[in-house]
């Protein structure tokens, strides 16, 4: 009788976690870029309520519901288990990128700044806040990341805490703002140079780069942005300042627009290049996923 020795090698299963949302957009024939959302993996189109581009910028779920802020043609859309709630203006072109719900109150910015779907008049000045990119909801108070192209601005309950202003009127803008405890965290970029903010500290990652995402776990800070702001692109994750391996196919065009963490697993939405096509992906602990779309702009993670 014959024997042979057999090597059982473990397969790294990762921890358990709840369900995984993601927005971005797709294609289709008829009016080209069209707004999606996966929840683990499963695609969505997004109900549209005119023609031209659709986009889904930001999800967040709250109980049992599923929010995602976007656009529909000119007009900025909030969406409720994919559902159009809310089209906001049509008269004027707006756009929603972020929203956060806090103890039932809906927050949605982008070309405005809604609670509940009503236009708030809160800056300094007593006019409307235009250019918001992330909304965060802490303790009661209200957070806002604003500004790309000629400035990088922090809110908070309208009040202005923080700006960076480029004269030149190129490669400046702040995009995605956390808080945690008693900081805040804001990421973006000046000058071609990928930046993060903890409250008045500000650290520079690298040059020729973007800052999209920030999220806090425990004590680790977590960053997902891009090298490149041209046509030539790398996505590049950080974790407490230092680079992060990512498994991308295309050494010349991805991107990575927002992380979340969740039960040990640290999830990127973006895109890459696969072959002549862009394709919307997640990263799970590095570990890619193509999605039936071709952007990916938002990860929310439901924990058990």
């Amino acid at each position: 009788m014959a024997t042979c020795n057999v090597a059982v090698i473990a397969a790294h299963i990762p921890p358990k976690t709840g369900d995984v949302f993601v927005a971005g957009y797709g294609s289709n024939g008829q009016y080209g870029r069209i707004a999606k959302l996966w929840k683990n993996g499963e695609s969505q189109d997004l109900q549209i309520v005119g023609e031209g581009h659709s986009e889904a910028r930001s999800v967040f779920v709250y109980g049992n519901d599923v929010y995602v802020a976007g656009y529909d043609g000119n007009s900025a859309v909030l969406w409720k288990n994919g559902i159009a709630q809310n089209s906001f203006n049509s008269l004027i072109f707006t756009r929603a990128n972020s929203v956060f719900v806090h103890d039932g109150d809906v927050f949605v910015v982008g070309s405005r700044f809604w609670k509940n779907g009503i236009i708030q008049y809160w800056t300094d000045d007593g006019t409307n806040l235009s250019g918001g990119n992330s909304v965060y909801v802490s303790g009661g108070d209200v957070y806002v990341a604003s500004g790309d192209g000629n400035y990088a601005q922090l809110w908070k309950n309208g009040n202005l805490q923080r700006s960076h202003y480029n004269g030149s009127g190129i490669n400046t803008g702040a995009y995605s703002v956390y808080v945690s405890g008693s900081d805040v965290y804001t990421a973006g970029y000046i000058s071609r140079r990928a930046v993060l903010w903890k409250n008045e500290e500000t650290q520079y990652f690298a040059n020729e780069a973007v800052a999209y995402s920030v999220f806090v776990k425990g004590s680790d800070v977590y960053v997902a942005g891009q090298l490149g702001t041209a046509n030539l692109t790398a996505a590049r994750l950080w974790k407490n300042g230092v680079e992060q391996n990512i498994n991308v196919t295309s050494s010349s065009y991805s991107s990575a627009r927002s992380v979340f963490v969740s039960g040990g697993i640290v999830y990127v939405a973006g895109c890459d290049l696969v072959g002549s096509r862009i394709v919307a992906r997640l990263w799970t602990n590095s570990l890619a996923q193509n999605l039936d779309g071709e952007m990916a702009y938002s990860v929310f993670v439901v924990e058990q």
